[in-house]
C-alpha cells in the first residue's frame, strides 16, 4: 500500500519487515521477492548515506534469502554480498561487514576458490578480535573450520570448529541461522566431526556427529 502510494521511504522499510519475516518462516521464494522490490523501490529515493544504509540492510537480509532459494554460488547470491561488503565500507559500518565477509566467503568455497575463501574467513575472525565481538568470533571459527578441512588441514580445523562451539551462546546467537543461513553450533558440530574422524577418532566423531544432529532437529530450520 505505501508503494502505491508513491510514499517510498515507508514502503522500503515495509518490504524489508516483509522479508525478514518471510525468511523467519524459512519462506525464501517470498522473502527473495520482497526484498527485490524493496530495492527496486529504493532505487527512486535520492542517493546519499541514508539510502545507503537502507540498501545495505535490505542486501543483507537478502542473502540468505538468496543461499536457501538459490545457493551459496548462484550469481545473484555473489551480486548481494558483494555489494553489502562495498556499501559497508562506503559507510564505515564494521558491525554490518561481518555478515557480509561471511557471505563473500561462502560463495568464494562453494565455488571452490578456496584460498579466496580462507582470505576472506581469516580477515572476518581477525576483524572480530580486534573489536571483541564474540558473536562474529563464533562465525569467524565456524566457517575456518570448514575451510581448513577442505584444505586438508585436519588438526587447524578441528580447533576452530572447537573454538566455535566454545564460544557458542544458545540465547546470543540462535539468531544465527537467520543472519549467517545455518546455525554455528550445528555447523561446527558437523565439520569437527568430519574432522575427528578423518584424524582417526571415529568415536568422538560418532557422539559429535550425533549431537549435531539433534541440535538440527531441535532448531527445525530447514536449512
Amino acid at each position: 500500500h505505501w508503494t502505491e502510494a508513491g510514499l517510498a521511504e515507508r514502503a522500503v522499510d515495509y518490504w524489508q519487515r516483509a522479508g525478514r519475516r518471510a525468511l523467519a518462516r524459512s519462506a525464501a521464494a517470498e522473502a527473495v521477492a520482497h526484498l527485490t522490490r524493496g530495492l527496486e523501490v529504493l532505487a527512486g529515493l535520492p542517493g546519499g548515506a541514508e539510502r545507503q544504509r537502507r540498501e545495505l540492510g535490505l542486501q543483507l537480509a537478502l542473502g540468505p534469502a538468496l543461499i536457501a532459494a538459490k545457493g551459496y554460488a548462484a550469481p545473484e547470491t555473489s551480486r548481494a554480498y558483494a555489494q553489502a561488503c562495498e556499501l559497508c565500507r562506503q559507510l564505515g559500518d564494521t558491525t554490518k561487514l561481518f555478515p557480509a565477509l561471511y557471505g563473500q566467503s561462502v560463495v568464494h568455497w562453494q565455488r571452490a576458490e578456496l584460498a579466496a575463501a580462507h582470505d576472506v574467513a581469516r580477515e572476518l575472525l581477525r576483524l572480530a578480535e580486534e573489536q571483541g565481538d564474540a558473536a562474529a568470533r563464533v562465525v569467524g571459527h565456524r566457517i575456518l573450520g570448514a575451510f581448513l578441512f577442505q584444505l586438508a588441514r585436519l588438526a587447524e580445523s578441528r580447533a576452530h570448529s572447537e573454538s566455535g562451539l566454545a564460544l557458542y551462546d544458545p540465547e546470543r546467537d540462535r539468531s544465527s541461522r537467520f543472519v549467517y543461513a545455518i546455525d554455528s553450533r550445528v555447523v561446527c558440530l558437523i565439520w569437527l566431526a568430519q574432522a575427528l574422524l578423518a584424524l582417526g577418532y571415529p568415536e568422538q566423531a560418532r557422539v559429535r556427529q550425533g549431537e549435531g544432529l539433534a541440535s538440527a532437529r531441535e532448531l527445525a530450520h530447514p536449512n
